[in-house]
């Protein structure tokens, strides 16, 4: 069996960088010896959960099992106290441990193994080395646990709750003042139908209008601007830095469009108990109330996604995508050279960006009353804002 040794691909000394060698990849495997049974190597095999398993005499190679053939074997009932002998690869792909990646990937690609054996200068089994530890992935530098976020009209803002990504604080005021004026025109369409109702409108159809109208074409304007693509693309590099991936466009683009932590869904749970607390509290009383916050518990988070999905978000372009990644690589070049403060309420608050958010949101809200005013428009109007 000792014949495997002259699979063993030879690297000349000296042309392989310290941090390119296998020996770094290895996995210490724990090996079986020759006179083991077959039982004896499927225990083996389910504690390790490996591709292969050395079969050694002393520290020297003999060869070894593969777990596809020794799944074969179990399907066709072979006897559990057989021996291995019958089993073993005595010509495994193998590599001294000063070999390089580049050759453990030609090796593996040759022989069509899932892992290869590698042995020390002395040629002494070490480890394996299977065909996913060759993916050299980038550096794990640290990164923020959980990252916020919000899409604005000039981009993508991030943070991690003290710091901060991407657009800045022009970009947040005019985020409020761009979501307010949505909502002041919904208001005033929605003044403007109700002056239009004929005398007599059933009041069930009134209330429907005041409290559902703003609300859709609210939502309406969202979804057709493009603050909604931009709102895909924070969520997608937000699940990209919290599950570890690279920020490259082509992973960043599968990642979802929805996500848990989405404001969306606070607005929809707020929005859904409002809507059902009216509609069961003049019959139901306390009850009414209970069954309001029962329903919402169970539905605000699916609608919410729901409405993430087909609203509030829309496939980025290529352009939203890069100013997601901007700001994520921003944050994460803080993060990293911070002192990784807990930060705390008041820092978090100016983080989020909501004061500089208010302050947009309030001047729009003020100019629009002062211009109803002017021109005299709709008390409806003024009522509703």
């Amino acid at each position: 069996m000792a014949e495997c040794h002259t699979r063993i691909v030879m690297q000349a000394e000296g042309l392989t960088r310290p941090d390119d060698r296998i020996i770094d990849l290895v996995r210490p495997t724990a090996p079986i010896y020759q006179e083991s049974s077959l039982g004896a190597a499927i225990d083996l095999f389910r504690q390790s959960g490996a591709d292969l398993i050395p079969v050694v005499d002393g520290s020297i190679l003999l060869g070894v099992l593969w777990a596809a053939e020794v799944r074969t074997a179990l399907l066709e009932s072979a006897p559990l106290s057989d021996s291995i002998a019958a089993y073993v690869d005595v010509s495994p792909p193998s590599l001294y441990s000063s070999s390089s990646r580049e050759e453990a990937r030609s090796v593996l690609s040759a022989s069509g193994r899932p892992a290869l054996v590698v042995l020390d200068p002395d040629g002494r089994y070490l480890g394996i080395v299977r065909v996913l530890d060759l993916h050299h992935y980038p550096e794990r530098l640290p990164r923020p646990p959980m990252v916020g976020g919000m899409a604005t009209p000039l981009g993508v803002y991030l943070t991690n709750g003290s710091l901060s990504g991407g657009v800045k604080a022009p970009a947040l005021v005019l985020t409020g003042a761009a979501m307010t004026l949505m909502l002041v025109v919904g208001v005033v369409i929605t003044a403007w139908i109700y002056d239009a109702l004929p005398q007599g409108t059933p009041s069930w159809v009134v209330t429907a209008l005041i409290n559902l109208l703003p609300v859709a074409l609210f939502f309406l304007q969202v979804r057709l601007s493009p603050i909604a693509a931009t709102h895909g693309a924070e969520h997608m590099v937000v699940h990209a830095l919290e599950r570890g991936e690279e920020l490259k466009p082509e992973i960043v683009k599968r990642m979802p469009r929805v996500h848990p932590r989405c404001g969306t869904n606070l607005a929809i749970g707020a929005l859904l108990f409002n809507g059902l607390m009216q509609l069961m509290w003049s019959s139901l009383y306390e009850m009414g109330a209970l069954l309001a916050l029962i329903i919402t518990i169970v539905l605000w988070r699916p609608i919410g996604n729901f409405a993430q999905k087909y609203v509030t978000t829309r496939t980025p372009r290529d352009k939203d995508v890069a100013s997601a990644i901007f700001a994520a690589e921003e944050l994460l070049a803080k993060f990293r050279s911070s002192e990784r403060r807990v930060p705390t309420i008041g820092s978090r608050l100016m983080a989020s960006g909501l004061p500089l958010i208010l302050i947009g949101s309030t001047v729009v809200m003020l100019l629009s009353s002062w211009i109803f005013g002017l021109l005299g428009l709709s008390e409806r109007a003024l009522e509703l804002l």
